[in-house]
């Protein structure tokens, strides 16, 4: 809206110059031939428009931000405690150690000296002679004495079942539990019943359906056997080392003959001494406890309540909208003579 209001000025503003301008050049009596031309003498003007660019700025629009209200009911908000670390250094003490004095005995010291071994070298005859060489050695040899083989194995001989031949046939029941084939039957059992005490128990409950075997068939169950799988058998057969005799040719050689084996000798370097030293008294730091980090509660858990509220909540942003953009317009000001610059307003 701002930039609306300072172009209207500025219109404005350009019109009362205009204004003025056309008024200061009727007041001056301008006229339509000038006294000299470009060579100094009279002549015709020949006049041509003369443009001014003229800025029309943009044309905004300002929309105010949108806003809703919303409804908060009231609500219980948890904070949980709050804690801060503390960091505590380490805690020492100072023991004092006395100075004192002590004797401190040495053994004495050796060191280690190796002695070569002292031999002297003697001609040696040695007679032929026949060595036994080891060929193979002793052996056992796994022999197959049976082949592996399964075994059919008789576990239960063929029978044959007698399997009944069951028929349903109606029947009648007294309610003593008895089951009769006839009507008459059951009447006879009941009437050997009448006036007596157990008259009751003993009447017709209705016919009953019972299974009844009318005879058997054969069912023939052949033999059943089971498979036994034998491993297979071995023997073992125990075979002497071999040998073969090579024959050595006598033979004159030096050989050595070890006077005294090497060996290795303690000798003393330093006596056995008693030293006495003395240490001064001292102070020393110890350790009572190591550095730690302590969590150290700065504020309790609370429940805050947070009453009933409308709040107002942002739809949209405010902004602004180019109604019509920025543009550049020609506008004749005035006329121009092309040959002496002489200037004039517009002819109404």
């Amino acid at each position: 809206m701002e930039n609306v209001e300072q172009n209207k000025k500025k219109k404005k503003r350009r019109l009362i110059w205009l204004v003025l301008l056309a008024v200061l050049i009727l007041l001056c009596g301008g006229c339509y031939i000038c006294s000299k031309g470009s060579n100094g003498e009279k002549h015709e003007h020949s006049w041509e428009d003369v443009i001014e660019i003229v800025h029309h700025d943009a044309e905004v629009v300002h929309h105010e931000a949108e806003y809703k209200t919303v409804h908060h009911e009231e609500e219980v908000i948890h904070h949980e405690a709050e804690y801060k670390t503390e960091h505590h250094e380490a805690e020492y003490k100072t023991v004092h150690h006395d100075a004192k004095t002590e004797t401190i005995k040495h053994e004495a010291e050796y060191k280690t000296v190796h002695h070569d071994e002292e031999y002297h070298m003697e001609t040696k005859t040695t007679p032929a002679w026949d060595e036994k060489v080891l060929v193979k050695e002793a052996w056992d040899e796994k022999i197959l004495v049976k082949e592996a083989y399964d075994e059919t194995v008789l576990v239960k001989d063929a029978w044959d079942e007698q399997v009944p031949i069951k028929e349903s046939v109606r029947k009648q029941r007294c309610r003593c539990g008895q089951i009769f084939d006839t009507v008459e039957e059951v009447n006879a059992h009941m009437a050997s019943y009448f006036d007596t005490a157990e008259e009751s128990a003993h009447s017709s409950s209705g016919g009953v359906t019972v299974e009844v075997i009318t005879g058997y068939n054969t069912v023939h169950h052949e033999a059943e056997y089971k498979t036994i799988h034998h491993e297979a058998e071995y023997k073992t057969v125990h075979h002497e080392a071999e040998y073969k005799t090579v024959h050595h040719e006598a033979k004159t050689e030096q050989v050595k003959v070890v006077d005294k084996k090497a060996w290795d000798e303690k000798v003393l370097v330093k006596d056995a001494w008693t030293e006495t030293k003395t240490t001064p008294a001292w102070d020393e730091k110890v350790l009572v406890k190591d550095a730690w980090d302590e969590q150290v509660l700065v504020k309790d858990a609370y429940d805050e309540t947070v009453p009933a509220h409308d709040e107002q909540e942002l739809v949209k942003e405010a902004y602004d909208e180019v109604v019509k953009e920025a543009w550049d317009e020609e506008v004749v000001t005035g006329q121009k003579c092309k040959e002496c610059g002489e200037t004039k307003p517009l002819n109404k």
